[in-house]
């Protein structure tokens, strides 16, 4: 990747499911299109729908998510910033973290349908049914975001070395898969 630029993915993000069957000859926006807990939609870790689905599956869809993440983040750098090995030449890092909606179709071809500048990381606004699963899934993302935040900030080198960056990226975010 380049130096200043990373897209790391939570491996173990919050799907939502309806509670609905889905009935794809009869679409129902109001059934089947939804981002947020609800009566009508459940919330599964992803690494639950990883698992009924099987690995050789999830393996592709991942590979594939991940690769719509590349292409997507890649060309929003590029046409923000110009080419990624020059943002170095700057003198300086930010950091930003966003929540997607994706949507997988039958094929497992993922489709990126929104990105959020301001994911919702509440546990407790969603019911006391839903609590435990919402906590199991974003704690650690905080806990890992805190943690590398952490060490960058008690790292005494103001330009760290890619090598010190992947270094510290690969100790605290060990839920995350690095993208870009």
């Amino acid at each position: 990747r380049a130096h200043t630029v990373g897209v790391m993915l939570y491996d173990d993000g919050l799907v939502f499911r309806s509670r609905h069957v889905h009935d794809g000859a009869r679409p129902s926006q109001q059934r089947d299109i939804f981002s947020s807990v609800s009566a009508d939609v459940e919330p599964l870790s992803m690494q639950t729908v990883w698992a009924e689905i099987g690995s050789e599956p999830a393996a592709l869809a991942q590979q594939r998510l991940r690769d719509l993440l590349a292409d997507v983040f890649g060309s929003a750098v590029r046409e923000s910033f110009g080419e990624p090995g020059r943002l170095a030449a700057r003198g300086f890092d930010c950091y930003d973290l966003f929540g997607l909606d994706v949507m997988f179709d039958t094929d497992l071809r993922p489709y990126l349908l929104e990105v959020n500048s301001g994911p919702n990381l509440w546990v407790d606004r969603q019911g006391d049914a839903e609590e435990k699963t919402l906590r199991a899934v974003k704690e650690p993302l905080v806990r890992q975001l805190a943690s590398w935040a952490a060490a960058r900030v008690r790292q005494r080198t103001a330009s760290p070395t890619l090598a010190q960056s992947l270094a510290i990226e690969d100790l605290t975010l060990v839920n995350f898969t690095r993208v870009l």
